[in-house]
């Protein structure tokens, strides 16, 4: 995450990425990989961004789901990864 405790015990400021810096991201994926140093010098980030904000942040973003606008039916599956470990629903829109 951004908020990273440096050397001193301060933070670094938190600065939200910017829609291009999201999109630089998911294109920067998409053509390289999830080499986060490689993508962070290829493409426009803030400069303090630093590799492992990268990974985190395209973490997160694959944790958002966007639900389409026009009617769709939606299936719900529930997986069980590992015994003891809390379902995971996964949401299909067919």
């Amino acid at each position: 995450m951004s908020d990273v405790t440096s050397v001193n015990g301060s933070r670094r400021q938190r600065i939200p990425f910017s829609k291009e810096e999201e999109n630089n991201l998911k294109f920067g994926v998409a053509k390289i990989g999830k080499f986060w140093k490689q993508i962070l010098g290829t493409y426009n980030f803030h400069s303090s961004r630093r590799a492992v904000d990268l990974k985190d942040k395209y973490r997160r973003m694959q944790v958002h789901i966007d639900v389409p606008h026009e009617k769709t039916d939606l299936k719900v599956f529930v997986v069980i990864q590992k015994e003891g470990w809390a379902p995971v629903p996964i949401l299909l829109w067919v």
